[in-house]
This record gives C-alpha cells, structure tokens and sequence, in this order.
C-alpha cells in the first residue's frame, strides 16, 4: 500500500505540474525526430546561444510593398524561431536517448535548449515590433482615407498575425517543443530510472529538471504573452486613432505610448504577485475556531494571531457554511484568507479593520455579504467574487486599494455605502443588480464611465456622490434616479436628470450592447457547445470562459476528495493558475466588455478545447484512482 500511495504521490506531482505551467494548452503538433550527431550537437551546445546578428530574421532591414509582404515575413520570423529551437531538440534526444547516464552527462543540453528558446524568442519580439509599425505606416500609406480598405487591413492583422502567428508559435514551442521535453524526461527517462537509482539521487534529480523546466516555459509564456499582449494593444490603439486622423506620425506615438504603458502595467503586476508570493512564504498560519450549531458548522474566529488562515469546507463531518460577524474584526496582522468552503453568508464585520488583508475570493455559493463585513480592509486590492450575493450597508467602504468592482447579474442588492470612499476604483461593472443603494459608490473618485443596465430598477439618492471623475453615464432602461444619485460630479457630461425615466436618446446604444440589444444579459446554464457559440460580446467571452473553469473545479474536487490525491493547497495551487489566466484575459479585454467580438471563432474553440482539455484531465485522474482501488 506504501508503494502504491507513493506512485499515487508522483502521478499527482506530474499532474500539477502540467496543470500550474500549461493552464489551457491545445493539443500538440506531430512530433519529427532526427538523428544527429553526438559531435554535432556537443559542438552545437558550445555555442548554443548565438549572437543577435547570427539570429536576426531575413525580413530585418527589408523595404515592404505590400501588406501581404510585412505579414509573410511576420509569419517567417516566427517558422524561423521554430525551426531553430526544433532542431536543437531533435540533436539533443539523438544523443541522449533513453539513457540515464547519457541524461545526466548531458543535462546542459536540456539546458541549453532553454537559454536557445529564450534568445530566440527575444530577437522574435525585436523584429515584431519593427514590423508592427511597418505594417500600419504601409496601410496608412496605401489606403489613407479609405475606410473600408483600412478596416480589412486592420481585421487581415488581427486574424493573421495575433490569432494566426502569435497562436501557432505557442502551439510549437509551449504546447508542443517544451511539452515534449517534460513528456520524454520527466514523464518518461526520469520515471522509468526510479529502480536504476538511488531514491535521494532520483528525486533530486526530477526535481531540478522540474524547476529548470517550470521556469523556462514560465519565461517563455511571458515572452509570448508580452508580445500578443503589445501587437492587441497597438492594433486597438490604431483602429480607434484611424476614426480621428490618417496621420501616419501622430497614430503610432499613440499606439507606442499605449503599448509601452500595458507593458508597464504588465510588468508591475507581475512584480506584485513575486512580492505577494514571498509574503505567503513567510506568513504565519492561524488556526480557525468553528462551531457547530443546527447541524452545520460556522467559522466563530481565530486562536491567536497570524497572517493567514484557511476556511475549510467541513469541521467534524459537518459542512462549513457560515462566517460569524465580528469573526476577525480587527485582525490587523491578517494577510491571507483562502475559503475552501461553500460559505453561504458572511456576517456583519466579519473582516471590518483588517487594514493589513491583501485578498480575498468570495465562493459562487455566498448568497449574504454582511454590513461592514470588510469595512476599512485598507490594503484589500484584489476582491474577487464569485457569485451574485446581496452586498450589505458599508460592506466594502473605505477599502482604497480596490481597483476593480463587478457586480454580477442576479445580484439583489447593493447596500447603502457598500463601497463610499473606494477612492482606487477605476473600473467599475454592473452587469445586473435590482438596486444600487444611497452613497453605494459616493467618492469613488477613480471611475470615468459607468453603464447601468435595464435590470437596475433604482439608484438611490447619492449613490454616486463625489465621483469627481466621472465623465460619462449610459442608462439602459426604465431606471429610476433618485434626486442628488450625481451630486457633486463636476465632468459629467450629460448627467441622468432624476426625472428622467428612459435612457436618453441621444446615446448610441452600440456604444455598450451589442446588436441593438441594450441591457441583454448572458448567463449560461451549462458548458454546451451550443453555449458557448451563443457568446455576443467580449464580456460574454469572460462569462462563459469563468463557468469552464468553474465546471473543473467542481469536476476535480468530486473526483479527488475522500483519496490521496485531495490536498486543499494542492487544489488551491490549480485554482490559483487558473484563475490568473483568467485574470489576464480580463485585463486584455476587461475594457472592450460590452463589444462585439472579433475573431469569435478562434475563441470560440479556445473554450471548446479548453473545456475538453480540463474534462480529460479529470478523467485520466479517475483512471488513475480506479486502478489503485480508489
């Protein structure tokens, strides 16, 4: 039983690793095996990385007369890249092969591979951007004041080049070069020699190549990811500049400046969660205090002081459904708090003076967020929630470091004060709520634009008080505003006047709905093919993106509670890469919500296959468990 618990273990470490560093991959190209030289490569290996120069595409410097032309060599650089890293492979298994020792004697070739990938990909992104900018100043040059022809040209580059390019080179290196190499030695020759080795020497061994491994294909991921991220940016910036001016100059200083500060963007995110990571590695653990009453058991506090606890989702064989009021009311050294329950309710100042919490992920399943349930949490800057609960008076007040607010369809009610004095919210979505209570959002002084649909029946008086940047109000339906909603938001535009009953109509309703279908709702039921090709819109993408993920999640837990394989971290590890890869999608698109999409196919078998991808990866568990008597 020990030896099949620790194969079960290792099966488990295979899968997670899969699952942390290829979140949503599609499937992998046809595998090419060649057999070179063991002297050809070892002298390969000596001057692995090449010099910039010896790496430059065949399209740097060349004059472009056709949009056709830039695409083409866009397209070349990227078969080049390939082509190189491929090749590298296919020398490096010829000389190891199956063989430990020959593994162990040239392990820098593996590594070597690594640093080839990441030269290579950086002289890509070089080239890319020089061609990018050759791209939009040939259009403008050949079709300056054609608008139809300018329009073509724009959907040519997006289908060609961001879903085209971008996406076959993440298919070949990520999907397809680095899965390989985790297949044939991690999976493979690392597996198999567990009885030909000593096991310390075993497990240092797979370790090493997994962290060397996970790091690269992170590296790789960011890489690509900055690039997909620079060529949507600058293709945005100029199809929206295009409606203003044809001037070549003017047009990409913008599209450069937007670019560049995504990037930035980009960049500071990724130092936070570096900084968020080491903090969870040092934070002290606090134990959680339950109680059980009427069956069910309820979350009553701390015992002691600590940085981070953890809710689980059952206490003596009763299910965790509550968090008392006042349960951590001024824990002002709590960090984390990770809630493995199906929490229905979380009661009046449950967190309330938390001033040192940093997140937190409210379950699909909470129904209730109490009064001043996190009230003052000053440090709170990422606010997650999952499902459409009633959000009680000053649930959110005073929390500055929120950025983003989405309130979701179905949600009840927006309390009074919910969320005055966010001064740091800059987005803010209301996708359905019956209503936004007084002073709900007074002094948000970050939001620029606000959209409330035709389910918001009521917006009461002063509910956005003091939103000095507010500019723009779009009105959906039969709303009704109550007197001073606006007071004191000096740069809006049109301000709703407290009489007014129907949107005005001098709004464009295609502005923000698709279709000619102002105050439409999607809200899938299930994760059908038929589904998920009904998305309309950016946001629906998201929506239905969300309900594949929280299809898996579900699927995953039912297969692996009650086995070796369930581990609250380790679930938490898998929600964790998922949910920041759906955290990226919503940035990348989190401000085009409301508008049609373009390229829908392609994202539509995004979803398909990731919905497919997940579901087999449950089933493979399943397989496993069954055949170790689970």
């Amino acid at each position: 039983m020990k030896r099949s618990l620790f194969v079960v273990t290792v099966i488990l470490s295979m899968f997670i690793c899969l699952q942390l560093w290829g979140c949503n991959k599609p499937e992998k190209p046809n595998e090419t095996k060649s057999n070179e030289s063991q002297e050809s490569i070892v002298e390969s290996s000596e001057s692995k990385i090449e010099s910039k120069e010896e790496n430059k595409p065949s399209s740097l410097g060349s004059s472009f007369t056709s949009l056709k032309d830039v695409i083409k060599a866009i397209d070349s650089d990227a078969e080049i890249l390939i082509e190189k890293v491929g090749d590298q492979y296919d020398s490096l298994e010829a000389v190891i092969g199956d063989d430990i020792g020959k593994y162990k004697d040239n392990y820098t070739l593996i590594t070597g591979l690594y640093e080839s990938i990441d030269s290579h990909m950086k002289v890509f992104q070089e080239q890319l951007d020089i061609n990018i900018e050759e791209y939009f100043r040939l259009m403008l040059e050949l079709h300056s004041g054609d608008n139809k022809s300018i329009d073509k040209a724009l959907d040519d580059f997006y289908d060609k080049v961001y879903s085209g390019t971008l996406d076959d080179l993440y298919d070949e290196i990520y999907s397809g070069i680095l899965d390989d190499v985790f297949d044939d030695y991690f999976s493979g020759l690392l597996s198999d020699a567990y009885n030909s080795l000593p096991q310390d020497e075993w497990s240092d061994i797979r370790l090493k190549f997994q962290n060397e491994w996970s790091a690269a294909s992170s590296a790789f991921h960011q890489d690509w990811s900055d690039a997909r991220t620079r060529v949507l940016t600058f293709w945005s910036s100029i199809r929206s500049g295009v409606k203003k001016t044809y001037d070549y100059d003017t047009l990409i200083n913008e599209a450069r400046a937007a670019a560049d500060e995504k990037q930035k963007e980009l960049d500071a995110e990724r130092q936070k969660e570096a900084e968020r990571d080491a903090l969870r590695e040092k934070a002290v653990k606090t134990e959680v205090r339950y109680e059980i009453r009427d069956g069910k058991a309820y979350v009553v506090g701390s015992s002691g002081s600590g940085n981070e606890i953890s809710i689980s989702s059952s206490y003596q064989g009763k299910d965790v459904v509550g968090i008392d009021a006042a349960a951590f009311k001024d824990c002002k050294d709590l960090w984390f708090v990770t809630i493995w329950a199906d929490i229905e309710s979380i009661g009046d100042y449950a967190f309330a003076n938390c001033t040192a919490l940093l997140e937190i992920s409210i379950p699909s399943d909470t129904t209730e967020i109490g009064a001043h349930a996190f009230e003052n949490c000053t440090s709170l800057d990422e606010l997650y929630i999952w499902g459409s609960p009633t959000i009680g008076d000053y649930a959110f007040a005073k929390c500055i470091g929120i950025s983003e607010v989405s309130i979701s369809s179905g949600t009840k009610s927006v309390g009074a004060h919910a969320y005055e004095g966010c001064t740091g919210v800059k987005e803010l979505y209301i996708w359905g709520v019956d209503e936004i209570g007084a002073y709900a959002f007074a002094g948000c002084t970050g939001i620029t634009e606000l959209s409330i649909p035709s389910d918001v029946q009521v917006v009461r008086t002063h509910a956005f008080d003091g939103c000095s940047e507010l500019e723009t109000v779009y009105v959906w339906g039969d709303t009704i505003i109550e007197k001073h909603a606006f007071d004191n938001c000096p740069k809006l535009s049109k301000r709703p006047a407290e009489s007014e009953i129907q949107a005005s109509q001098e709004t464009n309703p295609s502005e923000i709905q698709p279709d000619d279908e102002p105050g439409t709702v999607f809200e899938p039921q299930d994760v059908s093919d038929e589904t998920i090709e009904s998305i309309k819109t950016y946001g629906d993408y998201l929506t239905m993106y969300r309900m594949v993920l929280n299809d898996y999640y579900a699927n995953y837990e039912q297969t692996v509670k009650g086995t070796p394989l369930y581990n609250e971290s380790t679930f938490k590890s898998i929600k964790d890469c998922y949910d920041k890869a759906f955290e990226q999608q919503e940035k990348a698109y989190g401000n085009m919500k409301n508008a049609p999409l373009v390229g829908k196919e392609d994202l539509v078998d995004f979803l398909k296959s990731t919905r497919d991808d997940l579901r087999a990866s449950v089933e493979s568990i399943k397989e496993t468990l069954k055949s170790l008597g689970y």
